[in-house]
């Protein structure tokens, strides 16, 4: 058993699975107590964490795990409300597909759990009486051009979640590249295994 770095830890203490082989993905997205009272922001942070030749390497980026503010005011489910992901670990619950016109991770392999909030306001409310565990299409995709840039500074930057997430984890386009050429590297070096991968949700309090 191999030293861990101090966001799988994290993922250890929550009793969810640590992959430890060769190109073997721990992809992992934490959510700041920050995003959910600003939610329209890349706060969050995506990490991928695999092991390569014996040592841990790991790629971050930032990213959002919640909706935008154009989905939190006006949901596409307007009886139900807009979809939040919960913490969890979703084993196998994704594979490579195409969101819309992009490549991303589809939800297509397991159920997902998630919240719905339906008051209309530009926070997210996670009420406990909504969660349900479905197939949603809470995907991981492209989200803003300029996610990496802080959208205070530039109020045009175009770098707000807003209608680029309904739910979904998103993240700028060259991030999902890379995360996309890591999992294809897991592919090729385990051909026998599903081409599923798994998402592993934890929040700022669990660090």
């Amino acid at each position: 058993m191999s030293f861990l770095p101090p966001i799988l830890q994290a993922v250890e203490r929550k009793g969810y699975k640590v992959f430890q082989g060769e190109y073997d993905l721990n992809i992992i997205g934490v959510r700041m107590d920050a995003s959910l009272e600003d939610p329209n922001h890349y706060s969050d942070h995506l990490y991928v964490v695999y092991m390569r030749r014996g040592c841990w390497e790991i790629f971050w980026a930032p990213l959002s795990t919640t909706p935008g503010t154009h989905y939190l005011e006006s949901p596409m489910h307007k009886d139900k409300g807009c979809a939040v992901l919960a913490p969890q670990q979703a084993r196998g619950a994704y594979k490579i597909g195409m969101h819309f016109s992009h490549p991303g991770l589809l939800q297509r392999g397991a159920k997902v759990k998630f919240y719905r909030d339906n008051d209309r306001s530009n926070t997210i409310e996670l009420d406990p009486s909504t969660l349900i565990e479905k197939y949603a299409g809470l995907n991981i995709h492209r989200g803003s051009p300029n996610a990496r840039q802080d959208t205070e500074v530039d109020p045009d930057s175009k770098g707000y979640v807003n209608n680029f997430s309904a739910g979904c984890q998103v993240a700028s386009p060259k991030d999902i590249q890379r995360l996309l050429w890591l999992c294809k590297k897991q592919i090729a070096t385990h051909p026998s295994w599903p081409e599923l991968f798994t998402y592993t949700l934890i929040t700022e309090g669990d660090l």
